[in-house]
């Protein structure tokens, strides 16, 4: 037998076994799992670039790429700490007296710690530190930002003082991470890292350099794809303006955040130039109100349509980049009726609502835009949050225009994505939170439920099952994973009250699917170590969006961090161990082995006879040349040039591509257009030709170039065409970061572009 038949033989078996393990692990419910080392006190996983996740612990933090390795691990420097954000949600106080779970003393919405001061972005991590010895202090946080790179290696540290948030004895659950947070937030893009602190906004380099600065910015500004920075002017709060969820007061007059120094926005949003300099100030009409959704800047940007978005008391209203108001939606609260609500002291209660951008989604993929209208008092997105809670959700379209006004009831909402909402509920089953179970093993069940967000339909909805639980002796080490509420009863009598709670303590979407973990827990109550009994369901459950369970694990009842991968690798805290399950890892592997050996032996194969035909042809010699003298040349460009079909064209295009004669590119969105791959064209000098060789924009480009500072009108008057044509032309070619409109209204082409746009005026 020849060998070249015995290799294909192979080749072939292999492809054969790799395509049946890829989609084994497609379609099998139960998915491989590994275990990452032992990590103590994890209070964070922050996703990175292509896999990679930022471990955050109490005094260092660990990359790891995407199958588990550790990449680096870097340790604080002494004196210092990681700063954590501050953030807003709904609080409950417990009070333990005997070693018995007694009746909740206080439940009110206040500041919580947040997630660790930090971004990844332009393949470094950008970390907040405060100094160790702050606990208690007052006055600003005497922090620094450091830059650590790819490597595990702290570039630069700079100085940079943020608002400190304190929270008094009473209101403060969570000692471990310290009592006092900042206002700090950190953004990376376009090569400079923007941060925002004690009401600035610090726009740093790549070096730690500091380029300019913002003063008086009442919330983290928002920065567009060239640079751009948006912000809003800060105020100090008065009476007639009640923004939502300032710093709480009880009954008592005690506060239960400190705050040194706390504003609101304004009613006035100003835009600058990369460099700093002021390009416009615009008013919506009204105060703008702070919101709270995900890195929540001020006013909102959404590149989707390059449109600004400032919430209003009363509604929302949309900006252009250039400062102009598009459209304005104001809502009156007195079309909804007023919530009315238990607490947990079995008052009822009325509460005034808000209007506020839809949390989990205030955007869609389409460009709509969803606000919503919720109790003040009651957040529905906060882990006690558990009655069920009133939520009227409008649907605005790209114009403005209402296109769907619904109401929900559900105990928390949880996430959403492409117009589907995702809540929780337990009312499905009468069961409420640390109630009383009649047995050990009668466990409570939740549902989870999605809805159509424009008609309020529900869509589907599934109870987690909790059959063959697993039984646990309480003790010391594993009383926090199954007991959220506990104290050592010592030997006295116990077991006389079964305490009962179920939860979905985390939901989250993300390529195409849902994932939920369910767990509920029964104890017998008061506890007493080595003696109490508890039973326990706890799994991860995967959902498509149709709501079939796909697959669902059975794992610890302390898992915290659950976060899905591009790749649908599901990842997780269990015991102090990250934890990577799902098909993403084994079956991307299986698939990039699939992909090569398909890559290698049959596409490349052609490629290479390709190749061996690349012996001198005068058609494709003629291609070649007319490309290298009209470089950005389109197909017909080139058929109608050298008078060969197009057929012929297209064919030889695909030889000089494949040997790498040649490359494609279609920067203008409307024409592939090619160069010569002699590397003199750069990714600017590819766009510039491409738009030169238009004639709208070509033409435009070479009268602004001439003539800098020309408006619309004398564009329109200068080269015989209507003015709507130009403004489109103008709108593109700033889209595409060509040319910027100058304070008078006047166009210039960017100061980095002229040398690329006089070249190919030489050329074309």
């Amino acid at each position: 037998m020849k060998k070249s038949m015995v290799f294909e033989g192979a080749v072939v078996t292999l492809l054969l076994l790799l395509t049946f393990l890829m989609l084994a692990m497609l379609f099998l419910p139960g998915n491989p799992e590994r275990q990452v080392g032992s990590m103590e006190h994890v209070r964070y996983i922050l996703p990175g670039a292509d896999g990679m996740l930022y471990i955050f612990m109490d005094e260092r933090i660990q990359a790891i790429d995407r199958a588990g390795n550790e990449l680096w691990d870097y340790r604080i420097p002494d004196g210092w700490s990681i700063c954590y954000g501050w953030s807003y949600q709904p609080d409950v106080m417990w009070s333990v007296a005997g070693g018995e779970y007694a009746s909740p003393a206080v439940c009110n919405i206040t500041a919580a710690a947040g997630d660790p001061i930090a971004f990844s972005g332009d393949g470094m991590l950008y970390v907040y530190l405060k100094p160790s010895d702050s606990r208690n202090s007052s006055g600003p946080i005497k922090g620094e930002l450091i830059a650590i790179s790819s490597d595990g290696r702290r570039q630069w540290a700079l100085p940079l003082d943020s608002l400190r948030a304190s929270l008094s004895e009473n209101a403060y659950r969570d000692r471990e991470k310290g009592p006092d947070f900042s206002d700090a937030r950190v953004y990376a893009a376009n090569g400079r890292v923007y941060v925002f602190h004690y009401y600035n906004e610090t726009i740093i380099d790549r070096e730690g350099h500091v380029l300019w600065s913002i003063a008086n910015v009442s919330d983290p500004a928002a920065i567009d794809e060239e640079g751009y920075v948006y912000c809003v002017p800060s105020r100090e709060p008065t009476p007639s303006y009640s923004q939502p969820f300032a710093p709480y007061v009880d009954r008592a007059g005690v506060p239960y955040v400190n705050m040194t120094d706390y504003r609101v926005p304004s009613a006035i949003i100003q835009a600058y130039y990369p460099n700093g300099s002021l390009y416009w100030t615009a008013y919506p009409g009204e105060l703008l109100y702070r919101q709270y959704c995900g890195r929540c800047t001020m006013p909102l940007y959404h590149n989707h349509n390059g449109t600004l978005y400032a919430p209003l008391s009363s509604g929302i209203a949309a900006l252009g980049r250039d400062g102009t108001i598009r459209w304005a939606v104001h809502l009156d609260k007195y079309d909804f009726p007023p919530f009315t609500y238990l607490t947990i002291f079995n008052e009822t209660r009325e509460s005034e609502g808000d209007f506020r951008l839809y949390g989990p989604m205030p955007f869609d993929s389409k460009g709509n835009v969803y606000l919503e209208y919720v109790s003040r008092d009651l957040i529905p997105y906060g882990s006690f949050t558990r009655q069920a809670n009133k939520l009227y959700l409008i649907t605005l379209s790209p114009e403005g225009r209402e296109v769907s006004r619904t109401c929900f009831f559900a105990d928390r909402y949880v996430c959403a994505s492409d117009g589907i909402g995702y809540a929780t509920n337990s009312s499905f089953n009468g069961h409420s939170p640390y109630s009383t179970a009649p047995s050990l093993t009668a466990l409570a069940s939740e549902a989870i439920m999605a809805f159509n967000i424009s008609d309020g339909s529900l869509l589907w909805g599934y109870t987690f099952p909790v059959d063959e639980p697993v039984l646990v002796t309480v003790n010391e080490s594993n009383a926090p994973e199954v007991c959220y509420i506990f104290a050592n009863g010592g030997d006295g009598k116990y077991g006389s009250v079964i305490i009962s709670d179920a939860s979905v303590p985390e939901v989250i979407n993300g390529n195409g699917m849902v994932y939920a973990y369910f767990r509920s827990v029964n104890y017998e109550s008061p506890v007493v170590f080595n003696k109490t009994r508890c039973a326990y369901v706890s799994g991860i459950y995967a959902f498509d969006r149709n709501g079939t369970l796909c697959w669902s694990r059975r794992i610890g009842p302390d898992v915290s961090h659950l976060s899905v991968a591009g790749n649908g690798t599901i990842y997780y805290m269990s015991g102090g161990r990250l934890v990577i399950t799902g098909m993403g890892a084994m079956a991307g592997f299986a698939f990039s082995a699939l992909a090569y050996l398909f890559i290698r032996f049959i596409c490349l194969g052609e490629v290479a006879r390709a190749k061996a035909r690349m012996s001198k042809n005068e058609n494709r010699d003629r291609i070649m040349d007319f490309i290298s003298k009209n470089p950005g040349s389109s197909l017909y460009e080139i058929a109608r040039g050298t008078g060969i079909n197009l057929g012929t064209v297209r064919y030889h295009l695909f030889i000089l591509g494949m040997s790498h004669k040649i490359v494609a590119c279609k920067t203008d969105r409307k024409y592939v257009r090619y160069f010569t791959n002699s590397g003199s064209y750069s990714e600017e000098a590819q766009l510039i030709f491409s738009l030169m060789r238009r004639k709208a924009t070509g033409g435009m480009l070479r009268l602004i170039l001439e003539k800098p500072g020309i408006s619309n009108v004398e564009a329109a008057r200068e080269l015989g065409i209507k003015e709507s044509v130009v403004c489109r032309c103008m709108k593109e070619l700033s889209d595409k970061g060509v040319i910027d409109k100058g304070p008078d209204g006047g166009y210039f082409v960017k100061e980095a572009k002229r040398e690329h746009v006089a070249a190919a005026m030489r050329r074309i």
